[in-house]
């Protein structure tokens, strides 16, 4: 029995998916449900805070007005320029 250890993995993750295909699929579908398109809904799934408790947060950390800095993080690094954090390059 010479499988690699990547072959091993590969069959194993085939496996899960295909034996939790219906739930992953709820998930995601559930997750899309919650997006209607605008940073403020992608940040509140992925952070679980409400739209209000992300407003307050942004507020205290910028003078700014919240929905703009919202728009700003979400545009990522290379397109905020005003953000006050040098940029990162992956």
């Amino acid at each position: 029995m010479s499988r690699s250890k990547k072959k091993i993995v590969d069959a194993a993750l085939r496996e899960y998916i295909d034996a939790h295909r219906e739930e992953i699929n709820a998930g995601i579908k559930a997750a899309l449900g919650q997006l209607n398109g605008t940073a403020a809904a992608a940040a509140s799934l992925l952070t679980g805070l409400g739209a209000e408790e992300l407003d307050d947060l942004v507020a205290s950390r910028s003078s700014r007005a919240p929905g703009v800095l919202l728009e700003e993080i979400s545009q990522g690094p290379a397109e905020a320029g005003s953000l006050n954090r040098p940029a990162t390059r992956r």
